[in-house]
This record gives C-alpha cells, sequence and structure tokens, in this order.
C-alpha cells in the first residue's frame, strides 16, 4: 500500500576547509509507517524515527575519511541491507495481538587515498548493521547482523574512459545465530561517448 504520511526529515551541518570540502552532518528522520492488521481488519500505524551522524574529512590532497552511524526504531528504508525486509514492525511479546517499532542500528568507516589526484585512486573500508533482538519476536531465518569488508581501485584513464575494480567480502548471522559469509569481485569498464 501507499505510505498515508510522507517521512519528515531534516539535517545540520557544518563544513569547513579552504573549499569546504570536509562536513559533519547530523540528521534525523520521522515516520509513520503502517501495516495491515488481519486480526482487526484495519491498517495500524506506529511513530518510527532515527538520528544519523556521517562526514567526510579531507586531511590533505591525497587523503580523504568517510563516516556514518544510524540508530532507530521503524527506519529499514534508511538502511540498505533492510530495506524490503518488514522489519519496521514486530509482534510484542508481552502481547502478540500489538506491534512493536523494532531498534536497529549501523555504521561504517572508509578511507580513500588519492595515488595520483584525479586520475588514480584506491579505497577501502567497513561497514555493520544489526536488528537489536531484544524485546522483539523474530523467526529464526529473519536478518540479525551484517558485516562487510571492501576494497576499490578507480582509474581515469582519460575523461572519457574509467576502470575500476572492487573486492567484498560480507557476512550475515540470522536470528537463530546461523552465519554464513561471501566473496564478490567487481569489474567495471566505462566510455562516455
Amino acid at each position: 500500500r501507499s505510505q498515508r504520511v510522507p517521512d519528515f526529515p531534516m539535517y545540520l551541518q557544518y563544513a569547513w576547509g579552504a573549499d569546504r570540502s570536509s562536513h559533519l552532518r547530523a540528521s534525523a528522520v520521522l515516520r509513520n509507517p503502517y501495516m495491515y492488521k488481519v486480526s482487526k481488519d484495519a491498517t495500524t500505524s506506529l511513530f518510527g524515527w532515527g538520528v544519523q551522524l556521517s562526514g567526510t574529512i579531507k586531511c590533505c590532497d591525497w587523503f580523504r575519511m568517510f563516516m556514518n552511524g544510524v540508530y532507530g526504531k521503524g527506519i529499514t528504508p534508511y538502511i540498505q541491507d533492510l530495506t524490503g525486509s518488514g522489519l519496521d514492525f514486530t509482534p510484542n511479546p508481552g502481547n502478540y495481538e500489538r506491534i512493536q517499532t523494532t531498534p536497529m542500528y549501523g555504521w561504517q568507516a572508509a578511507a580513500q587515498i588519492n595515488l595520483v589526484p584525479g586520475k588514480l585512486h584506491i579505497a577501502g573500508g567497513y561497514s555493520a548493521v544489526t536488528v537489536a533482538k531484544r524485546n522483539g519476536f523474530y523467526a529464526e531465518n529473519e536478518y540479525r547482523e551484517g558485516q562487510y569488508i571492501f576494497g576499490n581501485i578507480f582509474w581515469n584513464i582519460t575523461p572519457r574512459f574509467k576502470l575500476a575494480g572492487e573486492y567484498l567480502y560480507g557476512t550475515r548471522e540470522n536470528m537463530d545465530g546461523l552465519k554464513n559469509h561471501a566473496n564478490r569481485a567487481n569489474l567495471m569498464v566505462q566510455y562516455n561517448f
């Protein structure tokens, strides 16, 4: 079903540096997600909210850092791993006829090194996402936690021609503790006509 009330985002940002290329941003979102309850043959909604601190710091011409942290309840559209998972709501274990918003959080940190400014750079980082298990009722095979580590290289051969390669290692753990991992390698060749 369509969302009845749009999400209400807000942020405050502080930028610095000669070209203002470094910044820290504090963000928040207020939500009114809703679902259909079969037992009442009607839709119901709960208040969802999230806060985030993100930023990038240009340490010098050849080195930049990136960071992001988010926490909230019922904010799956704002955490990539959780989008479409249906984890905005979960039954309340004290009363299974009632629902509650699900707490979740994630963070990431990355760095980029410009080996040849404007031509060749490498980057790497780590990220994690967790659905809080406290106070919840979940299926055993539902998402609990994911972790990723990546490294990539971009080479701008000409203004129109780019090559890139990336390696990513990820793990996922379900609510029942079952855990597995995967490796992925990507190659990109881009030419703009």
